[in-house]
């Protein structure tokens, strides 16, 4: 069993989050393949590394959660989308093609929980803007927008301890 299009995105979106909030993603990757070598399935693995990722580090806890509520209230060709984007972010530390959809991020998210009657996220100014004008243009480094830059690396972005990057759910 492989993961579905949607539990790619979820877990490549956590992974990335981790990463560019200054968390280690190599203990969590080094976890999900400690789990799927001794037998658990994919989905499990991916998510039972991710719980213990939120029980030693609680803070991230409520962005992973946002995180996953936008992804599965998305329709097929939006996961696509994220699909997309975070694969060629993980794959080359390119963040252009996240760039490109993250004004389509931040509507989702307001849309999301204005519908869920939650607090709605506070976003940049920037991309505010953004959002207003209907422009993806100009958009500012999406660890500026969404992830701490001091930590953020994402021209060395590697999940894989050895060396070579790899997109989760594809291997």
């Amino acid at each position: 069993m492989s993961l579905t299009s949607r539990q790619r995105a979820t877990f490549n979106a956590a992974m990335c989050l981790i990463h560019d909030s200054g968390h280690d993603v190599a203990a969590v990757e080094r976890d999900i393949q400690a789990r799927l070598g001794n037998g658990t399935p994919p989905r499990k693995a991916y998510e039972g590394a991710l719980n213990n990722f939120v029980a030693r580090t609680p803070s991230m806890l409520a962005t992973l959660q946002r995180t996953t509520k936008l992804i599965e209230a998305s329709d097929d060709r939006t996961v696509a989308r994220y699909n997309v984007a975070l694969s060629r972010y993980i794959e080359t530390g390119d963040e252009s093609s996240m760039n490109e959809i993250a004004p389509m991020i931040a509507e989702d998210m307001t849309a999301l929980a204005a519908r869920n009657g939650e607090t709605v996220p506070d976003f940049p100014p920037e991309l505010d803007a953004m959002i207003a004008a209907g422009t993806a243009a100009a958009t500012p480094p999406l660890t500026e927008m969404f992830g701490n830059p001091a930590n953020a690396a994402p021209a060395t972005f590697q999940f894989a301890a050895s060396g070579a990057a790899k997109v989760i759910g594809t291997e």
